[in-house]
């Protein structure tokens, strides 16, 4: 067993050789993380496994955990690129956005006036029925 890849996994590998060899204690899996190569004493002493049976078991667990890890870095890889992809496609959509706001400010614009000028008598008392509201709202708040 590597011993790199016990320290860095050892929770992963720790909570399968438990589900695989339950008759481990904590201070089996303390001398197995310890020492990598004890797991194959420890479970030959406590299994009555041949020595080439042992290495067999650990490293089909290994390259389980090797294979999933493999699959969960290729769907984190995945999803990193479909988030990049719906990244830039909202950039560009505000992007657009954004261009198309003067257009949009102009197109308002050119109905108020055109509004204006067809209804001038409404368009004057809006603006004295707007002026008498936000005066009424700002002279009360000033005293």
């Amino acid at each position: 067993m590597n011993k790199n890849t016990a320290s860095s996994e050892w929770a992963n590998i720790k909570a399968k050789l438990k589900k695989q060899w339950a008759e481990l204690t904590d201070d089996d899996l303390e001398k197995i993380k310890a020492d990598g190569q004890d797991v194959y004493g420890i479970l030959q002493k406590k299994y009555g496994y041949a020595k080439n049976e042992v290495e067999e078991e650990v490293e089909s667990i290994l390259g389980k955990m090797s294979e999933a890890s493999d699959e969960l870095k290729k769907e984190l890889d995945e999803l990193k690129a479909n988030f990049k992809d719906l990244k830039d496609q909202l950039t560009n959509q505000i992007s657009h956005a954004v261009e198309q706001l003067p257009n949009v400010v102009q197109e308002g614009q050119k109905k108020i006036i055109q509004s204006v000028e067809s209804h001038p008598l409404s368009a004057i008392a809006l603006a004295v029925a707007v002026g008498v509201f936000l005066g009424s709202r700002y002279t009360g708040k000033s005293k």
